[in-house]
């Protein structure tokens, strides 16, 4: 009776020392298919590789655009900043001078009212006439 051996591809046939070896099976693989998973790992790897470049590069853009957003939103603002001091700063000198010609205006009045105030001699005379009349009487 013929036994299969399963860790040789031998069989014992019906008489003494009469042995066969049984076929070999085919590889479903093709023969060069080590190459061609090789290639196909240098591939995937190489893609793999240039994917990462191309993120780097997007990164490296990506920050380039940010840093050149925060420096045109910065100088934006400064310029805002100033155009505001400035307009204050003539609004001030506005203001200034307005207060300045007040009170040259409340100076010359106080001015002629104390020039008003102030007895000239023949005011004086008349006062004292006046009240030598009022005495008299």
């Amino acid at each position: 009776m013929a036994t299969l051996r399963l860790t040789r591809r031998e069989v014992t046939g019906p008489g003494v020392g009469s042995v066969a070896v049984v076929a070999k099976q085919p590889s479903t693989r093709p023969a060069d298919y080590i190459i061609i998973q090789r290639r196909q790992q240098e591939e995937t790897r190489r893609v793999a590789i240039q994917k990462v470049e191309d993120n780097r590069q997007f990164d490296f853009k990506c920050r380039w655009e940010q840093a050149s957003d925060a420096k045109i939103r910065g100088t934006a603002i400064k310029r805002r900043v100033n155009e505001l001091m400035q307009e204050r700063k003539q609004y001030l000198r506005e203001r200034q001078l307005r207060l300045r010609d007040m009170l040259g205006q409340e100076e010359k009045g106080y001015l002629q009212e104390i020039a008003g105030l102030a007895e000239t001699p023949l005011e004086r005379q008349a006062k004292m006439r006046d009240r030598l009349r009022s005495l008299k009487e």
